[in-house]
């Protein structure tokens, strides 16, 4: 039963069950349960006022908690997962998060999986919105420590300022500078881990990161909850226990290696989780340093590396030996089918840009993306109203190529497919700046300007009708 003057004390109440609720107290901490089928009932109640007085003083007190919800829900506030988080007990469920990660009682929760197709089939475990906000905290906390103290310089996924673009620039510099201004032979190599993220043995990996944060952490509190979040998170083998949202054949299709789904033990990380990508950076680092002390100059990005070479014969060598170093350290194998090795002069492609001695140039693949989403658009917008409901999503798809192809020595294609655009339906719905870097929508042509037409011709024939 709860009294009147335990109202005022109750920070929350909840039912996780048909018979039981539990009640949490906000003057002592306590979480009781309370069965429903006494003389008294039990309704969920909640004071934000008490709960704020006792979660500012916790370890990750829940106003970090509110932060990390803001963070987490930026470009996915009208997604399924976040709508479900934000209207099914919001506040309820940000003090069991804020309580289980503080207490130590954290355990992931089931995680969705799904098959995408595009840039190729590939196999995405991802977490519930809940165990995103804990994921965004345990990067938030260990990454700027693996910036500073750890990381390799030339590692590039998935940290700020270190996007592909630059990754293709500096190996551009790297071939300037090794070749002595393309006047030396140097070679360029290509190499390719296999089922990276599928392959990726989380015993190790916990093992060497616990040994990182032992190192680096120095608040002993936070210490600890960092090697308990280690462990719950990248052991909780999220596919064993997934919701599969994509057609079975779908996910059959898809090579043994590239699959986790269904999978026991601990290998493999989930694609679709911020700590997964944090854990890749950590874990091929250990490979870098090896390739560094060689004397190789590289550029890495998540699982493909694109090194420079001076002497070929003892590459060839120092391959076998990285090979076997990578099986017997990190349980990783390089792709014995992905392997490239030529001459500067035949240039190289990477993460979507080729490269042919001091010219960057867009890949195949890229091109004829761009020319075929601009003819598909333009051949649907023969039609007066996809092309009104069209334009600002045709103008912000053909920016992002422009400004895609605009680092790039692509003068000649970013001017023919401006013509082909001026010349077809949308020609006359945009302006065309001078270097064919950007189109913007007419005044004219905006969704504005183009209901207020509607209205005043509806209005004025609605006056004719009604004299």
């Amino acid at each position: 039963m709860i009294s009147q003057q335990n109202i005022g004390k109750l920070g929350a109440v909840g039912e996780y069950n048909a018979n039981n609720a539990w009640l949490y107290y906000g003057n002592n901490g306590n979480i009781n349960n309370n069965n429903k089928y006494n003389s008294n009932g039990v309704r969920p109640v909640l004071e934000s006022h008490n709960v704020k007085e006792n979660f500012v003083n916790l370890m990750v007190p829940l106003d970090e908690w509110y932060r990390l919800y803001r963070i987490c829900k930026k470009n996915c506030s009208s997604k399924y997962l976040h709508l479900r988080f934000r209207y099914g007990w919001f506040v309820v469920r940000m003090i069991n998060i804020c309580y289980n990660v503080n207490e130590f009682e954290y355990v992931p929760m089931m995680s969705i999986c799904f098959m995408i197709e595009l840039p190729r089939l590939r196999e995405v475990i991802a977490a519930l919105f809940d165990d995103k906000m804990v994921q965004t905290l345990y990067c938030d906390k260990i990454m700027p420590l693996l910036e500073k103290n750890f990381l390799d310089p030339d590692s590039y996924a998935c940290r700020k300022g270190k996007g592909g673009l630059r990754a293709v620039i500096n190996l551009q510099e790297y071939i300037f500078e090794e070749s002595e201004g393309y006047t030396s032979d140097v070679w360029l190599a290509k190499v390719d881990i296999k089922g990276f993220f599928m392959s990726i043995d989380t015993e190790i990996g916990v093992k060497l990161l616990s040994g990182f944060i032992n190192e680096h952490v120095t608040d002993a509190r936070m210490r600890n909850l960092l090697l308990y979040l280690t462990r719950i998170i990248y052991q909780s083998m999220p596919q064993m226990h997934c919701i599969m949202q994509s057609p079975k054949e779908v996910h059959e299709s898809l090579p043994e290696y590239k699959r986790m789904k269904g999978k026991s033990g601990y290998k493999g990380v989930a694609i679709g989780n911020k700590t997964s990508q944090m854990i890749a950076a950590f874990y091929t680092t250990f490979y870098l340093q090896l390739l560094r002390s060689m004397g190789y100059r590289f550029v890495h990005y998540t699982d493909d590396t694109a090194i420079v070479v001076r002497d070929k014969d003892k590459w060839l060598a120092d391959r076998r030996y990285i090979a076997a170093w990578m099986e017997k350290e990190l349980r990783l194998t390089l792709h014995p089918k992905k392997v490239y090795l030529q001459h500067y002069s035949k240039g190289i492609e990477l993460l979507g840009y080729k490269l042919r001695f001091n010219r960057r140039l867009p890949s195949d693949r890229i091109v004829h993306n761009f020319r075929w989403k601009v003819a598909y658009m333009s051949r649907k917008a023969e039609v007066e109203p996809y092309l009104y409901a069209n334009l600002e999503h045709f103008m912000q798809t053909v920016n992002s190529y422009l400004g895609l192809l605009g680092w790039c020595n692509t003068a000649r294609l970013r001017h023919e497919v401006v013509e082909s655009i001026k010349a077809g339906p949308y020609g006359k719905a945009f302006l065309f700046s001078d270097d064919d870097h950007k189109i913007n929508i007419k005044p004219s042509y905006t969704r504005t300007a183009h209901y207020i037409r509607k209205n005043k011709q509806r209005k004025k024939s609605l006056k004719l009708w009604v004299m």
